[in-house]
């Protein structure tokens, strides 16, 4: 195999064709520690902003503890043309929405306490008054 040959690039247009490749790869690699051992995987963007990626995760993705040991990532792009972009970095949580203010209770107005019927009379022979 030969070695390829690099094209010539203008410095101007590097932000815009390191995007390109960013915005061609809808899965890019994330690369962290695991002790001594690199581990590679893919993952799946929720949002890209620009070079700020955002990868949801769940605290028992084995990737959660091996940032918390080491928050050194990279994250790794390669578009159909073989052009890479490599995002080295510390991840961070963006900051959460506050919680929407609680909505107070919404009651009718009161009703009178209704009247409790007794269905036996009075002498407690169960037939109704006047029966």
């Amino acid at each position: 195999m030969t070695k390829p040959t690099p094209q010539p690039l203008d410095p101007a247009r590097l932000t815009e064709l390191a995007l390109a490749v960013v915005r061609a790869d809808r899965f890019p690699f994330l690369a962290t520690i695991a002790g001594d051992q690199p581990c590679l995987r893919p993952v799946s963007p929720v949002r890209t902003d620009g070079f700020t990626v955002y990868v949801a995760n769940l605290r028992s993705y084995h990737k959660t503890a091996e940032i918390a040991a080491n928050p050194k990532v990279e994250l790794g792009y390669l578009d159909d043309n073989h052009n890479q972009v490599r995002l080295t970095g510390v991840p961070g949580c963006p900051p959460r929405k506050p919680a929407p203010a609680p909505r107070p209770a919404q009651f009718g107005p009161p009703r009178a306490p209704s009247a409790l019927v007794s269905r036996r009379g009075r002498g407690g022979s169960g037939t109704p008054p006047g029966g």
